[in-house]
């Protein structure tokens, strides 16, 4: 039984992911390609639990405040992207803390607009129409008995300013170098999500396996940027655009899916890494694992320290 329920939820990411990044290729919409739904699905479907301590509606509405948020900063906000990113991410942290819940891909939800400066309302279709859809598979999965109902409680605990002031120095201090020494993707907002979730006083993860986070989140940027490239590169000239996509898509879920599996570790944020592989631009392929590398070493060790403060 516990195989056939893994082949269902696998089957789940595949599809929804391949899904998403073909619609964009048809309609020539890169903005439909909503990373943190690899965040979501990795999170509410493949992990053993539900990883945040949330319920369907604070999801939807969450995410969509959020995405309306970041693109409200874009148009509206008149500084440069380094503060606009700043001022995203401090709104976020503020969203989260109204919310009630854990729900970190929120975040990644309002920065990553600000960060690909993103003015296209297919943003916020993609968001709606694929968010809705894991949240009716969620129920479905739970309804027919493979995935245990998630009881939601609100979370209120009293903010730490220490915390607070923290994760928005490192975070400001990481998004001005990394923009400016071309490190662009050293601040993908899934990382930004990783982070927070670390620095957080009940995540134990940086403690017990720090190198094991590295070295996953490396892999998952390898399995999506690099599949892709070698995929344009090699059979770009002799198969249709789709069919090269779609193949190197699956190839990267699978191998994803394999990686989480192995590790036996289940972080949400590493499944927008993959997905968020097939938005960026075609000169950071190569490089977008590197940049991936520096930055989640650099959150990893500043959560671990951040509990000796």
């Amino acid at each position: 039984m516990r195989l056939k329920n893994k082949i269902i939820e696998s089957s789940v990411f595949i599809m929804l992911v391949t899904a998403m990044v073909l619609m964009a290729s048809i309609i020539h919409e890169k903005e439909i390609i909503f990373p943190e739904i690899g965040a979501i699905v990795t999170g509410a479907v493949l992990a053993p639990r539900m990883s945040w301590t949330v319920d369907k509606k604070r999801i939807f509405i969450s995410l969509l405040v959020c995405g309306i948020l970041g693109m409200a900063v874009v148009r509206f906000v008149p500084l440069g992207i380094e503060l606009q990113m700043i001022l995203g991410y401090f709104i976020a942290l503020l969203t989260v803390k109204i919310s009630k819940t854990t729900f970190m891909p929120m975040i990644s939800a309002l920065v990553l607009p600000i960060l690909l400066q993103t003015r296209s309302v297919w943003y916020l279709i993609s968001l709606i129409f694929f968010t809705v859809t894991i949240l009716m598979i969620r129920y479905l999965l739970e309804k027919y008995g493979i995935k245990e109902k998630n009881d939601y409680l609100e979370v209120s605990e009293k903010t730490d300013l220490r915390i607070l002031a923290f994760r928005m120095i490192l975070v400001s201090v990481m998004i001005i170098l990394s923009l400016r020494f071309g490190l662009r993707y050293a601040v993908a907002p899934p990382l930004l999500v990783a982070f927070t979730e670390f620095s957080s006083a009940k995540n134990k993860a940086v403690e017990s396996m720090p190198v094991k986070i590295i070295l996953l989140a490396g892999l998952c940027a390898v399995s999506g940027a690099w599949i892709r490239l070698i995929g344009e590169k090699f059979f770009g000239s002799i198969l249709e655009p789709q069919i090269v996509l779609t193949i190197s898509v699956i190839i990267s879920c699978l191998l994803f899916l394999m990686i989480v599996n192995g590790f036996k570790v289940f972080i949400p944020p590493f499944g927008a890494i993959v997905l968020l592989a097939y938005l960026i631009s075609n000169d950071y392929e190569f490089w977008y694992p590197m940049h991936i590398l520096f930055g989640i070493t650099v959150y990893t060790f500043a959560a671990k320290i951040r509990r000796y403060l």
